[in-house]
């Protein structure tokens, strides 16, 4: 919990933590950062033509839709996007996924800067051999997501849109450490993934939302992302709330129809919620740590709201009603 709360503190102040290697002297138009791979890239800025292979649901936040030329085929799926952007066919080109991203079409683009994540180090290698600058992303915790912003505000020349995203973000993430500070039995909670039985472990913002609700992750000790679990590790640890991830193919209801799952106290209780699936690497990620602390402690957020300030939160954001995207619906 003081790990969270420290955390929460340096979110507030809005430390710049992806490693800047800082403006050049003879060139102020350059600019060179160590991405997750610990790769210093330099780029000319503001960039113009970008290509956007995660981080998408930033191009709206950040205003940077004239300075994109490709995207992920997954974005064009993205509702945020199609909502805001119905002519994205047209407008941007698709250049793959964030695993597989067809390579004669990037090159023949011939982008500013990709920004990707990093399943793929060969990937991003090969990339850069073509004389494209490449930033790997992957943020595995609440600073570097944050970290990633003030990157994207320094290469596209969006800074101050960064800082008030950050501002907006962190008028969420604040609600949620004064009311969970003095809880004194912490309620033990798992984020299920892929799977049921593969929740994330100690690595990952999964588990640092669930620290910074005030709760504890079985799982947490393990130091990975995910961990395979059997059933009977799951029913041992007896969560008292469960959380799945948003793009999992089951739902809270396909728990409860497993006799065997009956046994775990969050699914005979019916405290189990799937997350929404703008859940990941999103702006959105501020009021889905807030849903998770009044899920997991609603005791402590009955003066709350939730679905007014996360309503209020996108139409700051993305300028519609959140539930036009789905909302949380549990």
């Amino acid at each position: 919990m003081k790990a969270a709360i420290k955390t929460l503190g340096r979110l507030a102040f809005g430390l710049v933590l992806f490693v800047f290697v800082g403006w050049q002297a003879a060139e102020a138009s350059d600019f060179a950062c160590r991405d997750k791979l610990g790769r210093v890239v330099t780029v000319q800025v503001p960039v113009k033509r970008a290509v956007m292979n995660q981080m998408y649901d930033f191009i709206p936040a950040l205003n940077l839709w004239d300075q994109v030329a490709g995207l992920n085929r997954w974005a064009f799926e993205d509702e945020i996007l199609n909502a805001l952007c119905p002519e994205l066919e047209r407008r941007y080109a698709r250049i793959g996924t964030g695993s597989e991203i067809n390579m004669e079409r990037l090159i023949k683009l011939r982008p500013d800067v990709i920004v990707t994540w990093t399943s793929k180090p060969e990937q991003i290698h090969f990339i850069g051999r073509q004389g494209i600058p490449v930033i790997g992303v992957y943020p595995e915790s609440l600073r570097e997501f944050y970290s990633v912003i003030d990157m994207l505000g320094a290469v596209f020349g969006r800074e101050a849109e960064a800082r008030r995203l950050k501002q907006r973000m962190n008028a969420e993430f604040k609600l949620i450490q004064p009311r969970v500070a003095g809880i004194q039995h912490k309620r033990k909670v798992v984020w299920l993934g892929s799977r049921p039985t593969y929740p994330s472990a100690g690595i990952g913002i999964n588990d640092e939302l669930i620290r910074l609700a005030g709760a504890v992750n079985p799982a947490g000790a393990i130091k990975q992302r995910n961990v395979e679990v059997s059933l009977e590790q799951l029913i041992k640890w007896n969560p008292d709330v469960i959380f799945i991830w948003g793009n999992a193919g089951y739902t809270a209801a396909d728990l409860r129809a497993r006799p065997q799952w009956r046994v775990i106290k969050a699914v005979r209780e019916g405290r189990v919620y799937k997350a929404p699936e703008f859940s990941t690497w999103s702006p959105l990620l501020a009021p889905v740590a807030l849903w998770v602390a009044v899920r997991i402690y609603p005791e402590a957020f009955g003066d709350i709201d939730f679905d007014a300030r996360a309503d209020r939160f996108c139409r700051d954001i993305y300028g519609f009603s959140i539930k036009r995207i789905g909302g949380f619906v549990d």
